[in-house]
C-alpha cells in the first residue's frame, strides 16, 4: 500500500471588501510539474476526511483531536486550503 505526503502549500481566501472575489496566497515555494495535482480542501472536507480516517482505524484519537483543533482554527475568510499530495514509494 502506497503512502502519501500531504503538504498544505497555500489557501484560497475571500477578499475583505468583496466576499465574492477570491485570491490565492501561497505559504511556501511550490514546484508544480505537468501531471501534478493541487487539491482544494474546505473546512468541512477536512473534517469529513479526518473523521472517516478515524472511523476506518487509520488514525488514532489523539491525531483526530489535534487535526480537529487545527481545522476549527481556520478563519471564515479561508475558503480552501491548497494541498499537494505526493506519492511516497
Amino acid at each position: 500500500m502506497s503512502k502519501w505526503k500531504r503538504t498544505v502549500v497555500g489557501s484560497v481566501l475571500a477578499q475583505k471588501d468583496d466576499k465574492k472575489k477570491f485570491y490565492i496566497k501561497f505559504k511556501q515555494d511550490v514546484n508544480i510539474k505537468a501531471g501534478d495535482f493541487i487539491n482544494l480542501e474546505s473546512k468541512q472536507n477536512q473534517i469529513d476526511s479526518i473523521q472517516k480516517a478515524f472511523d476506518e482505524g487509520k488514525v488514532s484519537e489523539d491525531v483526530l483531536e489535534s487535526a480537529l483543533e487545527r481545522i476549527e482554527k481556520m478563519p471564515d475568510f479561508v475558503k480552501f486550503d491548497l494541498v499537494k499530495l505526493e506519492k511516497l514509494d
